[in-house]
């Protein structure tokens, strides 16, 4: 049975590990680093350590380089319990000492699942002393599995119902503007042609009359007037598109299979994220189209959402820079959506739906790219990216949905991530 060492300083983290631990039958050991109270771990030879790293004030990178010099740890399997802030601050000088980590709060399915992992790699570890039944563990693992999706299911529905509640309030307002507005504009155009009529039955009005005509203005009057209510007209429409798209991204239903069109989907997207396309300063982002014929595709929605969203968001960000260039190439975004059999799949003979999200942007170095879908892995400045959405996308494309993800990209020429998504699943 696998031996696991536990130091941590806080008590109740540290009860809170060996209870899930000693649940799965590991045998568990605690141990307070500050005080460098290591009874009982002599001549232990631990399978796995887990370390937890809470504060800014511990030096983590020397602690570790610590515990590694003491032979009876050195083969251990290192798993970093931490804050994602913490360990991105220290990730480069961190990473080649740890071999994986973990974030607070502690998630048991998660945890079991890391030191499960950790124990395949750790050579020092052979399975095979377990006693466990092979079937009782697929079958835990098949469980932890069907719990964990149905957790995020559920995490997906409760922003789902979030959502429906806000778009619901704001519409109903909305709904009040946008129909008045018709009647406003119907009244102010009739108001319009009975000063008008007055005109030309009294063409010769008082001094008073005259003076209050030429204040206000009332040639601008009546040629601005239809425009600003036809501008307020415009807005509500807008803004009802706005509520309707962002209904339809985050629908409490779509955390299900089910048969969509991903034009649809990805035109909400894009009205979405109209404000970002504009931009606050320099050029407009260009977007072209250049939709297929789809059939409805069967998929969960709620997690091409969730992808389609993030590469348009990297691949805005990629033409940050060239939005305020002077170069005659205007920063654009291309969309290409097709049927076609795709040789990369993994599933060659089943016709494949293509969706092509190409930029003109600066581009992936050669030296990165192998790491773009691997988790915590960002280009961006440091606090304003998670590190997590190509990820994401990986995962929901390739594990949950079968199919293929692509990245194509030279420096200084742009990027072009290719989605293929077999039409039979």
């Amino acid at each position: 049975m696998a031996t696991i060492l536990i130091i941590d300083e806080d008590v109740q983290t540290q009860g809170t590990l060996q209870t899930i631990l000693q649940a799965q039958g590991y045998i568990i050991v605690t141990a307070n680093l500050e005080k460098l109270a290591f009874a009982g771990v002599e001549n232990l030879h631990p399978h796995l350590i887990i370390y937890t790293w809470m504060s800014e004030n511990v030096d983590a990178l020397s602690t570790i380089k610590h515990l590694k010099t003491q032979s009876d740890l050195t083969s251990a399997f290192y798993l970093l319990l931490t804050q994602p802030e913490l360990l991105k601050s220290q990730f480069s000088r961190l990473e080649p000492q740890i071999d994986d980590w973990i974030f607070a709060p502690i998630d048991p399915d998660e945890l079991n699942r890391r030191v499960s992992r950790g124990l395949k790699n750790n050579q020092s570890y052979s399975p095979q002393s377990d006693s466990s039944d092979p079937q009782l563990q697929q079958a835990l693992s098949d469980l932890n599995l069907a719990r964990k999706r149905l957790i995020k299911s559920e995490k997906f529905s409760t922003l789902g119902q979030m959502i429906s509640g806000i778009t619901h309030e704001i519409n109903n307002p909305v709904s009040v503007v946008k129909g008045n507005v018709s009647h406003a504009a119907d009244y102010t155009q009739d108001l319009i042609d009975l000063i008008e009529l007055y005109g030309e039955e009294y063409s010769d009005p008082s001094p008073v009359i005259q003076e209050r005509i030429e204040e206000i203005d009332l040639e601008f009057l009546f040629e601005d007037l239809p425009q600003v209510i036809e501008s307020m007209k415009s807005g509500a429409e807008r803004i009802r598109q706005l509520v309707e798209s962002l209904r339809n991204i985050y629908r409490v239903d779509d955390s299900e299979e089910k048969f969509v069109d991903l034009h649809r989907v990805l035109d909400d997207i894009i009205l979405i994220l109209q404000s970002q396309l504009k931009g606050k300063k320099g050029r407009a982002i260009t977007l072209v189209k250049d939709y297929g014929k789809l059939p409805e595709v069967k998929c969960y929605p709620g997690q091409l959402n969730q992808v389609f969203m993030n590469l348009l968001n990297n691949a805005i960000d990629a033409l940050e820079n060239r939005r305020v260039e002077t170069s005659s190439e205007e920063p654009t975004i291309w969309i290409k959506t097709e049927v076609a059999s795709s040789e990369h799949s993994n599933h060659p003979t089943t016709p494949q739906v293509i969706i092509r999200i190409k930029d003109n942007g600066t581009g992936i170095p050669e030296n990165i790219k192998p790491k773009i879908f691997e988790p915590f892995f960002s280009t961006k400045p440091l606090g304003t990216a998670t590190g997590f959405g190509l990820n994401i996308c990986h995962q929901f494309v390739v594990e949950t949905h079968q199919g293929q993800l692509q990245c194509i990209s030279q420096p200084g020429e742009g990027t072009e991530i290719i989605i293929s998504l077999p039409l039979t699943q």
